[in-house]
């Protein structure tokens, strides 16, 4: 994503992901990568986190009787005003990957997106939807996804399918209102190749 940005702001705060950003990036000394060694949160301080600090794949998350180590978390408001001074205007494409914060992260970012200096155009977010449909019969919704859209519809954002541009339905196959989170600007999106069958995964594009 780099290539296509004048400058990119990576916060990662697991040691193994950090130090393959900080790899990319001195073997890429053209592009502008900023790397932010912290969780985007509610508030300063540490955060307990479960999973292994030593790869980058398999369970994990926030909290919980089975965290294992702590990541430094800082105010996602607070931390994004001091490091853009100058407004969030320049900001084109948010990617949110947060071991399940995902919604609460978007709830935080709330002001950035309805700052003023993005008045004409917000960003675009693409975000992964873990924890898909139940499959009984009556399709219910799990608690995290019920908590993903109503996140995404709370922020004034359309889920978008990445890999076909088609808008998709919220829980309870609700479908977002076009009068209050926007319409689609287009339906390319991004190139995302499909994720194994057993991944239970969807990229989803969140366009205004």
């Amino acid at each position: 994503m780099a290539l296509f940005a004048g400058h990119v702001h990576a916060f990662e705060p697991m040691n193994f992901c950090i130090d393959a950003l900080k790899s990319n990036r001195a073997v890429n000394p053209h592009l502008n990568i900023t790397v932010h060694e912290v969780a985007m949160f509610s508030k300063d301080g540490p955060l307990p986190f479960s999973g292994q600090d030593a790869v980058n794949g398999g369970p994990a998350g926030f909290g919980g009787a089975s965290a294992n180590f702590n990541v430094n978390g800082v105010a996602a408001m607070p931390y994004l005003k001091r490091i853009m001074p100058h407004g969030f205007g320049d900001i084109g494409f948010i990617k949110i990957d947060t071991e399940g914060y995902d919604s609460h992260l978007l709830r935080l970012l709330q002001p950035l997106l309805d700052d003023p200096t993005l008045a004409t155009k917000r960003p675009t977010i693409r975000i992964e939807w873990f924890g898909q449909f139940k499959r009984g019969p009556a399709n219910q919704c799990t608690d995290g996804s019920r908590q993903l859209f109503d996140a995404i519809e709370s922020v004034g954002y359309l889920p978008v399918d990445s890999n076909t541009g088609e808008p998709v339905p919220g829980c309870e196959s609700r479908h977002y209102r076009a009068g209050k989170t926007g319409t689609l600007t287009r339906s390319g999106c991004s190139a995302t190749s499909h994720a194994p069958s057993n991944a239970h995964f969807t990229r989803l594009i969140l366009q205004t």
